[in-house]
């Protein structure tokens, strides 16, 4: 499936998902996760945006990093298997992710956010912005 934009996880299930028995175990696993995860608030003079992170580099050496774990104690409490979930997350949101806390973000539009609060331009995509640097 080719996608122009991704998705949030809000917007995939609205979009996607038509099974709401499905639907609300995704939903309760999103809400699940944003008591879990750490939310960050980035500040700038005019702008600011917040995002959810699990606090750890997401690297395999790491020896702290556990990039799952929320998912699978909540598919312990529904009885569903994480991988099964997992792969049904990506597929809806159409990005492959390597830890839990990227279901609630996009770490392209994370860093497209911090450089519209330091510098005050969006460098989004181009053709959608004001003004193309050529």
């Amino acid at each position: 499936m080719i996608q122009d934009r991704n998705l949030t996880h809000e917007e995939a299930c609205r979009e996607r998902v038509r099974d709401e028995k499905t639907r609300n175990i995704l939903i309760g696993y999103f809400e699940y996760l944003k008591t879990k995860l750490e939310l960050v608030e980035v500040k700038g003079n005019v702008r600011g945006f917040s995002y959810y992170t699990c606090g750890h580099s997401h690297d395999k050496r790491n020896p702290d990093w556990k990039p799952f774990q929320h998912l699978e104690a909540y598919c312990k409490e529904v009885g569903r298997h994480p991988i099964e979930v997992r792969e049904l997350i990506e597929s809806w949101t159409g990005r492959r992710v390597v830890c839990e806390c990227q279901f609630l973000n996009d770490d392209k539009e994370i860093t497209r956010r911090r450089l519209w609060v330091d510098f005050g331009v969006d460098f989004g995509e181009p053709g959608k912005r004001d003004l193309d640097v050529v």
